[in-house]
C-alpha cells in the first residue's frame, strides 16, 4: 500500500494547525487558547518552537544553553480534541481511487496536523454501528500508530449512519471537533446529519463521492449493482436518462448542503477527482478547519 501522505504534503501540513470555533478544556498544554472567561496567563510549560509561534515567547536562556529554540506555554493554552469518523460501508469501495482510500488520506492529514501540535486525536469507523479504532492519542510519537490503524481501514457492510452516530456518548466527543468522512449513500442520511449535529462537538462533514456516484460515464444497456446489498438492476441509459440522473444527483447535493447549513454542520463536498492538496491546503483553510 502506498504511503498515506506524500513528503511534500507533510511539509505543507507542518505549517498548519487545527482551527475550529470550539471551547477547549484539555488538561495538557497545547497550541489553542481557551475561550473560557477569566482564564489565567501564568507560565505552565515549555515546548519546542514551531514556525509561526510568537517569537516573544521564546526562552533565550534555554537557547543559550541547548542551542535549540523553546517557547513558553501558558495555562490559558489548551489542546483541542479531534474525533475522526470514517464511513467504511461497502459503497466506499467505489471510485478510482476508492473513496475509502481518499478518506484514509484526509483523516491521516488532519490527524497529522493535530498530533504534531499537541492535540488529542481519536479515530472510529462506522457503518451500521460505531467501532473505536484507537484510544485518545497525543503527541508526535503517536503518528505511526494512527497511520497504521488508518491503513487497515476496509470498506465492507451496509450503511446505517444514524444509529452508529447515536452510539457516541457525550464524553466521547465533548468539546471536540468531530469530522465525519462519508458518501452519505444512506436512505436515512437526514437522520444521520441530525445525529451528527446533536453531538456535544463541533460537527464537520466531508461529503466524499466518486465521480460515477453523481455523473455516470457509461451509456447503453447496463447492469447496476448495489455495492452494499448486491442487488442488480438492468437499465438502458441514454443521454436523456443520464441527464436526469445528473440533475437528480445535483439536487441531492444541494439538499445536503442546505441541511448542513440549517443544522450548523461545516460541509465540504467533493469527489475523489478533487486533488487532495487542494482540499487540505485551500478548502479546509478557507472553511476554517485548518489555518
Amino acid at each position: 500500500m502506498p504511503p498515506l501522505l506524500s513528503p511534500e504534503l507533510i511539509r505543507a501540513l507542518s505549517r498548519l494547525r487545527l482551527d475550529a470555533p470550539v471551547k477547549t478544556a484539555g488538561a495538557h498544554a497545547g497550541e489553542n487558547r481557551s475561550q473560557a472567561p477569566g482564564s489565567s496567563v501564568e507560565f505552565h510549560d515549555y515546548r519546542e518552537y514551531e514556525p509561526g509561534d510568537d517569537y516573544r515567547h521564546i526562552d533565550w536562556n534555554i537557547y543559550s544553553r541547548l542551542d535549540r529554540l523553546f517557547v513558553k506555554v501558558f495555562t490559558e493554552e489548551r489542546n483541542r480534541r479531534l474525533v475522526l469518523l470514517i464511513d467504511h460501508s461497502s459503497s466506499m469501495r467505489v471510485g478510482d481511487p476508492p473513496k475509502v482510500e481518499y478518506a484514509r488520506q484526509v483523516a491521516a492529514a488532519l490527524g497529522y496536523v493535530a498530533l504534531r501540535r499537541g492535540d488529542h486525536v481519536r479515530q472510529a469507523e462506522l457503518s451500521t454501528r460505531l467501532s473505536w479504532r484507537t484510544p485518545w492519542l497525543r503527541g508526535r510519537h503517536r503518528l505511526l500508530p494512527l497511520f497504521h490503524t488508518l491503513a487497515r481501514t476496509e470498506a465492507r457492510g451496509r450503511t446505517a449512519l444514524a444509529p452508529a452516530l447515536r452510539g457516541l456518548s457525550s464524553k466521547d466527543v465533548h468539546h471536540a471537533v468531530a469530522v465525519l468522512i462519508s458518501d452519505l449513500l444512506d436512505p436515512s442520511w437526514e437522520e444521520a446529519l441530525a445525529a451528527l449535529s446533536r453531538l456535544r462537538a463541533t460537527p464537520v462533514l466531508v461529503h466524499l463521492l466518486a465521480p460515477e456516484d453523481w455523473a455516470p460515464s457509461s451509456r447503453g444497456a447496463l447492469e447496476l449493482v448495489d455495492a452494499e446489498t448486491g442487488d442488480r438492476l438492468a437499465v438502458t441509459l441514454d443521454e436523456a436518462a443520464a441527464r436526469a440522473f445528473i440533475d437528480t444527483a445535483q439536487r441531492w447535493l444541494l439538499q445536503v448542503r442546505e441541511r448542513c447549513a440549517k443544522l450548523g454542520i461545516a460541509c465540504y463536498q467533493l469527489d475523489t477527482s478533487y486533488p487532495l492538496d487542494a482540499l487540505l491546503l485551500k478548502a479546509f483553510r478557507e472553511g476554517g478547519l485548518l489555518r
